[in-house]
């Protein structure tokens, strides 16, 4: 009789995780065949079907952005050889990452495209007080690049550049 009982213990032993891998082979298959159609599917293709989602998220991505930044050439006195953009300058200026730096740099550089010189000069101010303890020579420029190819090579080109200086004993 202990030999019958051993014998079920290594039954069960083994069934637990057959079953449990079916299960985990079942719901990946479901899932995937559920991701493609929310992309085969019209009614779908409009909106996501939680948790269900397409993968072929990239061709859905705009093929060029052209987003504002700020490339600082000169910070307190030195060089910066390359220049560096403020998302790029941590140990350098406060807060490189900042949200709020992006967009104002966004509305900073829709003001200058506007030719509305009051608003830029304020957004300037703003973006000098809040992020730049230091002299700096800066150039806010709008990019543009390839979504994906800047994520792989960190390239991108300078469509338009505007300069600054950034003396804090300036009033």
């Amino acid at each position: 009789m202990g030999d019958v009982n051993l014998h079920r213990r290594e039954h069960h032993a083994w069934a637990a995780p057959a079953l449990l891998k079916g299960f985990i082979v079942t719901v990946l298959i479901a899932y995937a065949v559920g991701g493609f159609l929310t992309e085969l599917r019209p009614p779908l293709q409009e909106r996501e079907l939680i948790p269900l989602f397409s993968w072929f998220i990239f061709h859905t991505v705009p093929k060029g952005s052209r987003p504002f930044a700020v490339l600082i050439g000169e910070y307190d006195g030195r060089p910066l050889e390359p220049p560096l953009l403020f998302s790029e300058a941590g140990g350098i200026v406060s807060d490189p990452r900042s949200s709020q730096a992006a967009d104002l740099f966004q509305h900073w550089g829709s003001s200058l495209l506007a030719g509305d010189a009051a608003s830029a000069e304020a957004l300037r101010r703003m973006f000098e007080s809040s992020f730049l303890h230091r002299p700096a020579r800066y150039d806010l420029i709008q990019t543009s690049y390839d979504p994906v190819e800047r994520w792989r090579s960190g390239r991108y080109a300078i469509e338009r550049r505007w300069p600054y200086a950034f003396d804090e004993t300036r009033p």
